[in-house]
């Protein structure tokens, strides 16, 4: 999923804490993991349910809520389905980092395939946005 969506997914998961943080901490996995230019472990901890564990005690003791825990989640679990074996020797996100693995699925590529799961991921997301306006007013 792209950078942007991830932010969103987040904003619209902390909508009625703090927009920005939800959209800031949504991305923060790919912002801790740039340091993939370096190779692939700092993108593989920052992808890590060690990170989310951190992030989410975290965010906990100094907003006193888990909503922003749950942006970073989301944040995993889409790369974990959104990110294929065919970028396994980069943007790989194993189930559990470091240890066994036993879903042993690689994902889908987002990017490829006529990026059908780009398409479905905006979809779902604008259609969400519009429940959650209506729901609003």
């Amino acid at each position: 999923m792209d950078l942007i969506s991830h932010g969103t997914w987040g904003a619209v998961i902390a909508r009625r804490k703090s927009l920005a943080l939800g959209f800031l901490i949504g991305t923060l996995p790919d912002i801790l993991g740039l340091g993939w230019w370096f190779g692939p472990k700092p993108y593989l901890i920052a992808h890590s349910l060690i990170a989310f564990v951190i992030v989410a005690g975290a965010t906990r003791i100094a907003y006193h809520t888990w909503v922003y825990s749950f942006s970073y989640l989301a944040h995993l679990l889409s790369d974990v389905i959104a990110h294929g074996r065919g970028t396994y020797s980069l943007f790989y996100v194993p189930f559990l980092w470091r240890s066994y693995d036993p879903i042993r699925f690689h994902g889908w590529n987002w990017w490829h395939e006529g990026m059908i799961l780009e398409v479905i991921n905006w979809c779902v997301l604008i259609v969400v946005i519009i429940i959650l306006i209506y729901k609003k007013r």
